[in-house]
């Protein structure tokens, strides 16, 4: 009995339509609609945007570049876009001048857009860059949020990884090994730093085994020193005296801080995390001198930063080109772990100033030193009084000075340069008149000539 009842009900609806009278109609396009939507930044850009470029045939004098816009994701497009593209070039002739050019560039609404700059036919062609975007993407490809879902659980992970070396630390151990490949030739250079907040050490030895110094003195402030090799001897030089409180500690209990809007992702069980160069190289603690070079060699550049726990210290990895260079960083970092230079291991050369001269030499004792051309370095000398016979190795000169900044002159007609001088606090100074890097040996000796 249903079955009947819902047969004669469709039969009922169909007469009625049969019934209305059809009217024509237009067939509109189906307005498509995105269920995601990201707003570009300068930051995030990269994960929704390709951005390339491509050179094009000379037209006339000038030549042209052609950049391109499209979205990484299907059945996508990109919505009021403002862009700014950066432009270096380089111009040779009677040297090198590099020239900054920047080219607005808006659009919407589309999956690929492109724009034609054009520069001089002089002009070296150096760098393009994004410099500045501002817009929207929109797609209904699932692939963008599920990845922003992976990315942030990675990045849970890892910031749970990093909890045991995110904390308060008195000393700290790096060691970071330089590795750049060019034309299939890799060189490799290191860095190691000794840290300890208290009391203040920190050394950095580089691949030459040149190196800095700097080492709380009794007084609290802190004695900073080059360490440098020559001729297969390590020398330790002091250059200044700085107050402690002028240093910049880098004590911190986060010693990485991870931004949301970077990429994370777990790879062979490590951490892999990418963003621009500029964010990530803060991240690393760099100093500015070191960050301004790098931002101006990779401008807006992604570069990726990988970070290994191997249980008794972290290992942080950065990956990145620069030009045709590929450049892999490895820096080590061990925590409470103090292991100092051996200083015993090192010749001290004489102080640039008398005034950091804290500290008399021995009599009787040879010191061995080096002086580069047009230095001038300061032996203390304190005396009982008498007469003191110098002896320097012929390729440096030497004069003596008194506390006071008076020269004082030897004996004269003696078959070695002797000095009768008071009690009291004298200079040895030590330069060389070479065009080059001078080694000598010295030693002063008192004489008895009565």
């Amino acid at each position: 009995m249903k079955l009947l009842k819902w047969v004669f009900v469709i039969l009922f609806g169909l007469s009625l339509v049969g019934c209305v009278s059809k009217q024509p109609t237009e067939e509109t396009p189906e307005e498509i609609t995105y269920k995601y939507t990201y707003d570009l930044t300068l930051e995030n850009y990269s994960k929704y945007i390709t951005f390339r470029h491509h050179h094009l045939d000379r037209v006339d004098a000038d030549k042209q570049l052609e950049v391109f816009f499209e979205t990484k994701y299907p059945n996508g497009i990109m919505v009021d876009v403002e862009a700014t593209v950066l432009l270096q070039t380089e111009v040779t002739v009677l040297g090198t001048t590099y020239h900054s050019d920047e080219f607005p560039i808006s659009f919407t609404n589309l999956a690929q857009a492109s724009e034609v700059l054009t520069y001089s036919g002089l002009k070296t062609f150096l760098l393009v860059a994004v410099t500045e975007i501002s817009g929207k993407v929109m797609t209904n490809d699932v692939t963008v949020a599920l990845a922003e879902q992976a990315s942030l659980t990675a990045k849970q992970s890892l910031d749970t990884m990093l909890e045991k070396y995110n904390q308060p630390y008195n000393t700290l151990f790096t060691e970071s090994y330089i590795h750049i490949t060019e034309g299939g030739i890799t060189t490799t250079s290191f860095v190691k730093n000794t840290f300890r907040a208290e009391p203040y050490y920190n050394e950095s030895i580089y691949s030459d085994l040149s190196g800095t110094l700097m080492m709380e003195n009794s007084d609290g402030d802190i004695d900073v020193f080059t360490l440098s090799q020559y001729q297969t001897n390590q020398y330790i030089q002091k250059q200044i005296v700085i107050a402690k409180e002028d240093i910049e500690q880098v004590v911190d209990s986060t010693l990485y801080e991870l931004d949301d809007s970077w990429e994370y992702s777990i790879e062979n069980g490590d951490f892999v995390v990418r963003g621009p160069s500029d964010e990530l190289f803060e991240a690393l603690f760099m100093d500015e001198e070191t960050l301004h070079a790098w931002q101006n060699t990779v401008r807006n550049e992604d570069i990726e930063i990988t970070f290994a726990d191997l249980h008794t210290r972290l290992l942080v990895s950065v990956s990145l080109w620069v030009g045709l260079r590929r450049i892999q960083i490895e820096t080590y970092y061990t925590f409470n772990v103090f292991n100092p230079i051996n200083l015993e291991t090192y010749h001290v050369l004489p102080v640039p100033n008398p005034v950091l001269a804290d500290e008399s030499i021995l009599l009787n004792e040879t010191y061995y030193g080096y002086i580069p051309p047009e230095a001038q370095y300061y032996y203390r000398l304190d005396v009982d009084g008498g007469f003191y016979q110098i002896d320097l190795s012929a390729t440096a000169l030497f004069q003596v000075y008194d506390s006071m900044g008076n020269l004082v002159e030897p004996i004269p007609n003696m078959s070695h340069i002797t000095y009768e001088i008071t009690l009291g606090t004298y200079y040895v100074m030590v330069y060389s008149e070479r065009s080059y890097l001078v080694n000598y040996q010295f030693k002063c000796t008192e004489v008895n000539l009565s």
